[in-house]
């Protein structure tokens, strides 16, 4: 664009007024990271940029920043959506058509966008006008009205009222009205009650209702739960909730957390979650484990078998070179029981025995260890533990299909499906599907815990199912969307916002469980009852050392070693059988 013909211009506005709206540009354009685009609007229809714009776009001072020229006939584009400032020149413009076509084409602009209005002293009526219309119509905040005669500024606070000052440095003329509301009232809403806004105590509890009270806190504003008028029955994606309800009123942000299958580029009153939202199954956990499994739960399969291998190597060892070893490896090796000095003994069995000791010394340990520990919280044998064998198990997935009516249509577990409501009881027999922030909640609520067996009833599959991006409802052409996206931010990388949904989880167990219910932390505590395992260990190792002495009583008494009374018990039970089975 050619700007030849402004060069008389240069006489006829004051020095002064074009530098000043130079370094106001300049202080602008040196505190924002990335592009700065400057938009230059003109809004007479005839003679464009014949003016103080003209003299901004040729301005060598300005050649490092992006200049955007526009007019009455600007096309709308996505380009200069985003743009940091715009100046707009009312000139000496009479035409009574303008206002249509400014408000629209205005709309294309987010309303973000910092406003710096030139008015001559002859058309400050019109000033006022278009002031007036781009505060109330297209929601525009960040307004300022710059006097080109007194070079006065008329900044527009948050209410809408308008504050003189003279004299103003570059780097005040825009400054944020947001930073203090100074106690006005910060509308927030939400339909529909979850883990992230809940009512615990008849108070509204959770971390997004943190994250907006800690923001107004911040605004020194008022945080307010303003009453939804739009019928109960209906979900937040009607007409009432999105058009009358969040577009005509007051309310800043509506806390439902909601999902959109296509996101449209003009679409600014959504503010996107940081974590998506996604759908879990809670399956019925397994039977515990019985005694048997209890006391093999400490090692695996392949441990186990490494041990018998090396003590069924030795006693074999032991056979086949007779005379070499005086002590036997296994009553040696587990219960110290040494038949023979082992210091007296030769060299080589020393080799084998010390080093056998030392492994089993270290096995039982952390076999002693592990056994405390599972009696002290007996597991269970959960049978499913993922997707595909919930699949294969066959068993039902019930979920209320009113609020998760699309996973009817999955894949996956979309044949398992059976519709039911979210207020029925959980029958201990089938899956059922829900958000994961209410199936984590009923996992750690009190009646999911049977204390009797002292373990959860449903365990929680780790497998997302249905992740989908979600966002919350903003006001049209919100003030407060910077504002509401930085303490997002800020709350989750700091931990709080996780902090804040551990406390919900808190109250949730504190206020639903009954007086007379064990707290799962206490389930820790040994009782008489868990330490089963222990007395049935020691009532069979009593009753092998009875057998034993007995025998050997026997053996001093009659003068039989203990082999030959061993081998005529196993003939006369043998001969016991056969007589019976004669007998049928």
């Amino acid at each position: 664009m050619k700007f030849q013909h402004l060069l008389p211009l240069e006489g006829q506005v004051k020095s002064e007024t074009l530098q000043y709206v130079i370094q106001i540009i300049t202080y602008l354009a040196s505190q924002q990271t990335g592009t700065f685009n400057s938009v230059f609007y003109d809004m007479k229809t005839t003679e464009s940029y014949n003016n103080l714009l003209g003299l901004l776009l040729q301005s060598p001072q300005l050649n490092h920043i992006v200049k955007i020229p526009a007019n009455t006939t600007f096309a709308k584009t996505t380009f200069c959506r985003q743009s940091s400032l715009m100046v707009i020149h009312i000139g000496n413009s009479e035409d009574l058509n303008w206002h249509d076509n400014f408000m629209s084409i205005m709309r294309t602009w987010n309303s973000r966008i910092r406003i710096l209005l030139l008015v001559d002293e002859t058309q400050w009526a019109l000033a006022l006008i278009v002031r007036f219309s781009l505060y109330n119509t297209n929601k525009f905040s960040k307004i300022v009205i710059l006097n080109m005669t007194s070079k006065t500024i008329h900044r527009t606070e948050f209410d809408g009222s308008v504050k003189v000052i003279s004299h103003v440095e570059p780097s005040e003329v825009f400054v944020d009205p947001k930073r203090d509301l100074k106690g006005k009232r910060f509308y927030y809403n939400l339909l529909s009650l979850s883990q992230r806004a809940a009512i615990v105590d008849e108070e509204l509890i959770g971390p997004d209702v943190r994250w907006v009270k800690e923001t107004a806190r911040f605004l020194n504003a008022t945080p307010r739960l303003a009453s939804n008028p739009c019928p109960t029955e209906r979900n937040s994606l009607t007409f009432c909730y999105q058009s009358a309800f969040l577009g005509q009123s007051d309310i800043v942000i509506g806390l439902d957390r909601l999902s959109r299958h296509a996101v449209r580029p003009h679409f600014d009153r959504q503010l996107y979650c940081i974590t998506p939202m996604w759908s879990a199954v809670l399956v019925p956990n397994g039977r515990q484990l019985n005694l048997a499994e209890l006391f093999s739960k400490p090692f695996t399969w392949e441990a186990w078998t490494c041990l018998l291998v090396v003590l069924l190597a030795m006693e074999c060892l032991k056979l086949l070179l007779r005379g070499l070893f005086e002590n036997d490896p296994i009553l040696l090796a587990i219960c110290g029981i040494e038949k023979y000095n082992l210091h007296r003994a030769s060299w080589f069995e020393k080799l084998m025995f010390f080093s056998l000791i030392v492994i089993f010394f270290l096995m039982t340990t952390g076999y002693e260890a592990k056994i405390i520990a599972l009696m002290t919280e007996r597991p269970s044998t959960q049978i499913i533990r993922t997707i595909n064998e919930l699949i294969k198990s066959g068993l039902k997935v019930k979920a209320d299909l009113r609020s998760f009516l699309r996973v009817v249509n999955s894949t996956t577990i979309g044949p398992l499906i059976v519709n039911a409501s979210s207020s029925e009881q959980m029958d201990g027999v089938n899956a059922y599907f829900t958000g994961y922030d209410a199936a984590k909640l009923t996992e750690t609520l009190y009646i999911n815990y049977d204390q009797e067996q002292n373990r959860k009833r449903y365990v929680l599959l780790p497998e997302p199912v249905n992740m989908s991006i979600v966002f919350y409802t903003l006001q049209f052409r919100t003030k407060f969307f910077e504002i509401l996206y930085w303490t997002q931010r800020i709350f989750f990388e700091s931990g709080l916002t996780a902090r804040w949904a551990e406390e919900v989880l808190k109250q949730y167990r504190h206020e639903y469980s009954p007086k007379d219910v064990l707290d799962p932390s206490e389930a820790a505590i040994l009782r008489f009852k868990d330490i089963t395992p222990a007395w049935v260990a020691l009532a069979i190792g009593l009753v092998l050392c009875g057998i034993v002495l007995g025998l050997e009583i026997l053996s001093a008494q009659k003068r039989f070693p203990v082999k030959i009374l061993l081998v005529r018990v196993m003939a006369a039970i043998r001969v016991s059988c056969r007589f019976k089975f004669r007998k049928y």
